[in-house]
């Protein structure tokens, strides 16, 4: 998001929907690492919360563009 924060509006909405498209791929890599008992369910749940306040902020961040 950084990189594209000193482009147009329309470009920058591109790089917050790419940030948010990572955050998505990183949840799902998460559930694997759980199934495959690398990481525990608790610490799934509390990176699962913390992923799903930025994905909360960034598109509220973005609707106001």
């Amino acid at each position: 998001m950084a990189e594209g924060s000193s482009r147009t509006d329309k470009s920058f909405s591109d790089f917050i929907d790419i940030a948010l498209g990572s955050s998505f791929e990183l949840e799902t890599q998460l559930i694997i690492a759980c199934n495959r008992n690398y990481i525990n369910k608790e610490q799934l749940a509390k990176i699962e919360i913390k992923i799903q306040e930025f994905q909360k902020m960034t598109m509220g961040f973005q609707n106001k563009l």
